[in-house]
């Protein structure tokens, strides 16, 4: 795209998210969330491609703020939310235990009718809210607590479970997990990696993993890029674990 300026480069991706929102011109990625306590459900997480024009694939971070900016996050959202909701169906129909993480936005957490939406996509898929987890900014959570709130609450009761995503960047997480009701946490992917050479990564690591124990909430290192991180976060009694070592983001769910 050479000769365009930032202004003219960000009106061209912003019309190619309209045009694939019109036209279901994204693509789904999946990485898998690995059980290291023999957790036989397989999870993955879903990460959004927008298509380009040469069928060439943008990654999440290279759009989704141009989408924040330009209005089109939340229907984006529910174009994730409805493609994994139909995909989740028909994975089960196969007799595949799959469970998807997906993330939601801030603009999508405050909307009114999500709930309704969620719980009419399910129903016209025949799919059951115990094979979806949303998950959300732990900064979004704990700047709209009160919505945050009442909406896991209304999902975890039609069986969705609720994940914080980036936790532990808060100075005092223990307050907002003590506070909020959710399933599973996410540590940042930086925590993930580089862990066996970083002593105060792991003293970091260890604080929040004990809380989450103490608390009830699986945690879930994301970033995992070598094998000397991987045993350590074993040895620490992570419940799960995800990155580029284990697997990399594929268009299809490949088992391992």
């Amino acid at each position: 795209m050479g000769g365009e300026t930032v202004a003219e480069d960000e009106y061209r991706i912003a019309g190619r998210i309209q045009h694939a929102l019109d036209l279901d011109g994204f693509e789904l990625f999946y990485q898998p969330i690995v059980s290291l306590k023999g957790d036989r459900q397989e999870s993955y997480n879903l990460l959004l491609r927008l298509r380009e024009e040469d069928g060439a694939l943008r990654e999440a971070e290279e759009f989704l703020p141009i989408a924040e900016r330009s209005g089109t996050m939340a229907a984006i959202d529910r174009w994730v939310l409805g493609t994994a909701i139909a995909e989740l169906a028909v994975q089960r129909t196969k007799g595949q235990e799959v469970n998807f993480f997906v993330s939601i936005a801030e603009v999508t957490l405050m909307e009114e009718r999500l709930l309704v939406w969620i719980c009419d996509h399910l129903r016209n898929c025949k799919a059951r809210g115990n094979w979806l987890t949303l998950q959300v900014l732990e900064e979004h959570a704990r700047g709209h607590a009160t919505v945050f709130a009442r909406l896991s609450n209304a999902l975890r009761k039609v069986g969705c479970r609720i994940a914080l995503n980036r936790f532990g960047e808060d100075q005092h997480p223990e307050l907002l997990l003590r506070s909020l009701h959710v399933d599973y946490v996410e540590f940042p992917p930086d925590l993930g990696s580089g862990l066996a050479d970083d002593r105060a990564k792991q003293k970091r690591l260890l604080e929040l993993i004990k809380l989450c124990r103490d608390t009830g909430v699986k945690s879930v290192v994301t970033g995992v890029e070598d094998a000397r991180s991987l045993t350590l976060l074993w040895a620490a009694g992570i419940d799960y674990v995800q990155g580029s070592f284990l697997q990399r983001p594929g268009p299809a769910i490949h088992r391992q």
